[in-house]
């Protein structure tokens, strides 16, 4: 688990940390996209990583990338 690396694990807890941020996003149910889109009303860009098919995320500043996530990385 990466934590204190620009991995958060709550929205609403770290939200001072989204505003006006490009963030990614990575979502595991459709139940949980309303997380997605208060964050998409928090930052400036949201990539949003769906484990899902038939994502419900319409938000402008949303772009929706349906590619694994290969890693992530502490830059």
């Amino acid at each position: 688990m990466i934590i204190g690396r620009g991995v958060s694990y709550c929205a609403t807890c770290d939200r001072n940390l989204y505003k006006d941020c490009t963030i990614v996003v990575v979502c595991g149910s459709i139940e949980k996209e309303l997380e997605v889109d208060y964050l998409a009303n928090l930052a400036k860009t949201v990539y949003y990583f769906p484990l899902f098919k038939d994502s419900k995320i319409k938000n402008d500043n949303v772009i929706v990338v349906n590619d694994k996530i290969k890693e992530i990385r502490d830059e």
